[in-house]
């Protein structure tokens, strides 16, 4: 496994006691909060899967749970891989128990590998709205470090990725396609 994403999923198992409140389908939140419940209300990570702090949320869930009525960052929102075979939810992290400000998590995937609901990057603020240095997890679920920018427009999401052993780096591209600026 990656070191990168052993010490990462130390981190996010140490921190939330390996694991997190899964909503009910009813409850409405405003952003990512972590707290420990029974055991049959979690999600916990098990083996190379990823966590999956939102349980398997799609993307009408997640703008019904987490986007709809309120101001969103600018960041937040429904993005769709240039290739299509992702579509992500970044949703603002309000608990003070994650060192990530937004957790960007698998709507939809082509991929066999992915499952809907795991964590496809962690994002951090900076003093510009559209920077953010991030970890973004390969079709493989090995982290990278990588800094993502935002358009001016705000509807395009670009990074590259530096691989061992490539000359050129590999590119990340999302289109947002929710909300609509």
């Amino acid at each position: 496994m990656n070191p990168l994403l052993l010490v990462l999923l130390t981190v996010v198992i140490v921190k939330f006691g390996g694991c997190v409140s899964v909503p009910a389908e009813s409850e409405r939140q405003t952003g990512y909060q972590s707290k420990q419940t029974q055991q049959g209300d979690t999600q916990t990570q098990q083996g190379d899967e990823l966590q999956m702090p939102f349980g398997r949320l799609t993307k009408k869930q997640a703008i019904e749970r987490y986007f709809t009525g309120r101001p969103l960052d600018f960041v937040e929102g429904i993005w769709v891989s240039d290739d299509a075979s992702y579509e992500v939810a970044i949703i603002k992290n309000v608990s003070d128990d994650f060192p990530y400000d937004y957790v960007g998590v698998v709507t939809y995937t082509a991929r066999n590998n992915w499952q809907v609901g795991e964590i496809k990057m962690l994002l951090k603020k900076t003093t510009s709205d559209d920077t953010y240095p991030t970890i973004y997890f390969m079709g493989d679920k090995s982290g990278y470090g990588t800094t993502l920018t935002i358009s001016k427009d705000g509807d395009r999401m670009m990074g590259d990725i530096w691989l061992r052993g490539y000359i050129v780096p590999t590119k990340i591209h999302f289109m947002r396609t929710y909300p609509k600026r």
